[in-house]
């Protein structure tokens, strides 16, 4: 471990402040990484934070909640998006029900949008394709 003058920090590498993000360097090499540990019960959480009280403490969030292991992603202190054990991803909700799931209470839920004079969105199964289509002109 390597504290330089700065006062940054690298953990396998001797130049941190090399690194463009540089208050903590972890030089992992080959397949290497860091990891939280915690009971099988518990939440561990990357925080993001702008203060020391109240949710500025944790303004942006990674959240694991290891007794029901899904993963949920949070912003300006709130949760907005969940991965659930079984690989469903909610937006807006911290129960998805489907691979995607969206709740919102706006009139407008989703917005694709292609550079393109056309845009088509598909939807299929094994054997049938349908679209979605918006053309202009």
């Amino acid at each position: 471990m390597r504290i330089d003058s700065s006062g940054n920090v690298g953990l396998k590498t001797t130049t941190p402040s090399d690194m463009y993000y540089n208050d903590l360097v972890v030089n992992s090499g080959d397949e290497g990484g860091i990891t939280i540990l915690d009971t099988s019960s518990g939440q561990t959480s990357l925080a993001f934070a702008d203060g020391t009280s109240g949710n500025a403490r944790y303004r942006g969030r990674v959240l694991y909640d290891h007794s029901n292991d899904s993963m949920f992603f949070g912003t300006a202190g709130d949760e907005r998006m969940r991965i659930s054990s079984s690989g469903n991803v909610g937006i807006g909700t911290t129960a998805p029900a489907r691979n995607l799931h969206v709740l919102t209470t706006a009139d407008q839920i989703a917005k694709f949008e292609s550079s393109d004079a056309s845009a088509k969105i598909e939807v299929a199964d094994s054997t049938t394709a349908a679209y979605i289509n918006a053309n202009s002109g």
